[in-house]
């Protein structure tokens, strides 16, 4: 029994002292780690169609010429009062855009359509009174002229200055709806005499614009691919035009002239130059 128990206290201390030698060969599992790769960024797209809106302010040039209309006493000569005004109206402008780009490399080309809102309005009211000799004569002269609204067809070509920035250049052909109105009321109490006529006009004027801008891919900021921001500049001009406003006589008229029988208005110099900020969407590639 005791060379048993012996036997038995030895082997179990072999045992004991082999454990931990075997242990320790035992290969080790590395732990995963708990740091996920970050996804590759999403490739810019300027390929395809593109549809959005933009908004911002338009600075416009309007100029209104009208050498003066005339009513004079009987028998006595006289001249012209001048009506004319010019100035540099302010609006708030908005519209949308719709267009298609082929990327080739670094360039992107393509064409783009537009229509914006815009009210650039000046206008004038004067009074005067002119003595023709001892004769006075009142004058009264009302005008306006308005851009409204606008419209381009243009191309562009772009060039990307990083994958996700695109600085570009546009041109092309534009039409605007070019408003205005006249007024004129001259009157010689003593005769008496009345010289009078008014009338407004609405006209679509073709012209041309250029400009250009930057344009950046947002896509990351708002989770939706092919979404680009843009900010432009844009100078427009549709150079002069003309209307005639017939004017007609009460009263002693025999020898009292309206030049032409009509008023004849110049509107020099229309222009503008537009400063837009834009959001833009894919339509597909």
């Amino acid at each position: 029994m005791r060379r048993v128990l012996v036997s038995a206290v030895g082997v179990l201390s072999a045992a004991l002292a082999y454990t931990p030698a075997f242990s320790a060969e035992l290969p080790i599992k590395p732990r995963p780690s708990a740091t996920r790769p970050a996804p590759a960024p999403q490739a810019s797209n300027w390929s395809g169609g593109q549809i959005g809106g933009n908004g911002g302010g338009s600075i416009g040039n309007n100029a209104f010429v009208e050498p003066g209309s005339i009513v004079c006493p009987v028998g006595v000569p006289c001249s012209e009062t001048d009506f004319q005004f010019s100035d540099n109206a302010s609006s708030f402008v908005g519209g949308i855009f719709l267009g298609y780009r082929w990327q080739m490399g670094n360039a992107v080309i393509g064409v783009e359509g537009d229509a914006t809102w815009q009210e650039l309005e000046s206008s004038l009211t004067q009074n005067s009174i002119t003595l023709i000799g001892a004769v006075p004569r009142t004058d009264y002269f009302n005008g306006s002229i308005t851009q409204g609204w606008e419209g381009s067809l243009r191309l562009r070509y772009g060039w990307l200055i990083t994958p996700t920035m695109l600085l570009y250049a546009t041109g092309g052909v534009s039409f605007l709806e070019a408003k205005g109105s006249f007024a004129y009321n001259g009157s010689i109490p003593a005769n008496p005499t009345t010289v009078a006529g008014s009338g407004s006009w609405s006209d679509t004027l073709v012209g041309f614009t250029v400009g250009g801008g930057i344009e950046s891919d947002v896509s990351s900021l708002f989770g939706i691919p092919g979404v680009k921001v843009r900010g432009e500049y844009r100078y427009t001009s549709y150079g002069s035009y003309s209307k005639d406003i017939a004017l007609g006589c009460t009263g002693v008229c025999t020898a009292i002239t309206a030049p032409s029988g009509n008023a004849h208005i110049e509107v020099d110099n229309i222009d503008n130059h537009k400063f837009l900020l834009g959001l833009g969407f894919e339509l597909g590639g």
